[in-house]
């Protein structure tokens, strides 16, 4: 998803917050346990949510942040869906856009 530095990133998915972490690789990382979905936020900068948290679709995570693996590419987050540890396309799981 792309973003400028600082823009508000906002939960993709409503779930428990599982994981809150700072990688070399992916910057600051949160993963939410979404049902029978993993998700995976990747690239945040001041991270809004810990471990345990509740979020819904909308609800802030953080803002746009580094991304050290993917630097030569656009401003961004790196989103990841997976389901019993295989990924999957997010694509499956948003609406189309009009």
């Amino acid at each position: 998803i792309r973003g400028s530095m600082n823009m508000g990133v906002q939960a993709p998915a409503n779930g428990t917050v599982t994981a809150v972490y700072e990688d070399p690789q992916w910057g600051g990382v949160v993963e939410l346990n979404a049902g029978k979905l993993t998700v995976r936020v990747c690239g945040l900068a001041d991270i809004a949510v810990k471990e345990g948290d509740t979020v819904a679709v909308g609800d802030a995570l953080g803002t746009v942040g580094e991304l050290p693996a993917e630097s030569a590419m656009e401003t961004h987050v790196h989103l990841e869906f997976l389901e019993d540890g295989a990924y999957v396309d997010p694509a499956e799981y948003f609406a189309p856009v009009e």
